[in-house]
């Protein structure tokens, strides 16, 4: 094995023009014995090929979940949570849309305190005369 990793260096060969040339016509050979490997109860070769085969779900229910949330931020907080209750959504996808919606917070949070600042600036006559903009 040594010798082949130093003749990949040697040629200079990627990774995967690597794989191919030492796989050769093998690959189909390997695949059958991957699938017949699952199919007899070998859990991480399952895991594998169902892991590289099946689109990710993900994606789809974190668009369906942002389409259907209304309202104020908590009131979308606690539609996740009833979402994840209701077993629509699993507790990583919560976390996503919950990171999500505390970005959006803090933006809010942020554009309301510039606001602030900046009415107190024309009230009292003070501050910068040039914009702020980020």
């Amino acid at each position: 094995m040594a010798e082949t990793i130093s003749k990949r260096i040697v040629y200079g060969l990627t990774r995967n023009e690597w794989f191919e040339r030492v796989l050769g016509e093998r690959d189909e050979i390997l695949l059958e014995k991957a699938i017949e490997m699952a199919l007899s109860g070998h859990d991480k070769m399952l895991q594998f090929l169902l892991g590289r085969t099946l689109p990710p779900r993900i994606a789809d229910n974190l668009l369906n979940m942002k389409r259907k949330l209304q309202g104020t931020l908590d009131q979308k907080a606690d539609q996740v949570m009833q979402a994840m209750s209701d077993k629509e959504i699993t507790p990583s996808e919560v976390e996503k849309v919950m990171g999500a919606l505390q970005k959006q917070a803090m933006i809010h949070e942020a554009t309301d305190v510039e606001k602030r600042i900046q009415a107190l600036e024309e009230t009292y006559k003070i501050g910068m005369k040039s914009s702020r903009k980020f």
